[in-house]
């Protein structure tokens, strides 16, 4: 253990830790952490599977939007990471602003696949009801089951 003198602390470097410490508890203890909570919960969200095309449009502006609003996360988790930074030495800190950070970038993925997984679905539905349009369930051919058949299953892994 080794004591220091008043005279051998730099007031400028300790009080900018200081600073530091408590903009990286509070933007992860009450900004970021919260809003990462919440975001990743209505990821969790299964509610609202479209049954028509109509709702599947509305279910990929909102998953867009969804999206935007996750990327703009990003702003806030840079000022986080940058108090981190500021904190030398602090082993606890970078563990929790690590896991922060991977939390969200999973966050960010999933949101993405979301994104892509809804507009696969419409393609794919687009092009069923393309094809299923003149006829009658009783008259359908081989390859319009196929297409049938190839939609469910990307309806039913767009939502797994």
């Amino acid at each position: 253990f080794k004591l220091f003198s008043l005279s051998q602390v730099d007031p400028v470097e300790f009080c900018s830790e200081i600073r530091n410490e408590f903009l990286f508890k509070v933007g992860s203890a009450e900004g970021f952490g919260p809003w990462l909570d919440e975001k990743e919960a209505s990821m969790k969200d299964k509610e609202g599977r479209p049954k028509s095309y109509d709702e599947a449009l509305e279910f990929e502006q909102k998953s867009c939007l969804f999206l935007k609003e996750i990327v703009k996360g990003n702003k806030v988790l840079k000022k986080v990471q940058e108090a981190a930074e500021g904190i030398r030495g602090n082993v606890q800190v970078q563990e929790e602003f690590s896991k922060l950070s991977e939390r969200y970038y999973v966050l960010c993925k999933k949101a993405d696949a979301r994104v892509k997984n809804v507009q696969g679905l419409l393609r794919e539905w687009k092009a069923l009801d393309e094809i299923l349009a003149p006829t009658k369930p009783e008259e359908m051919d081989d390859l319009q089951v196929k297409f049938f058949l190839t939609f469910l299953r990307t309806y039913a892994g767009s939502f797994a």
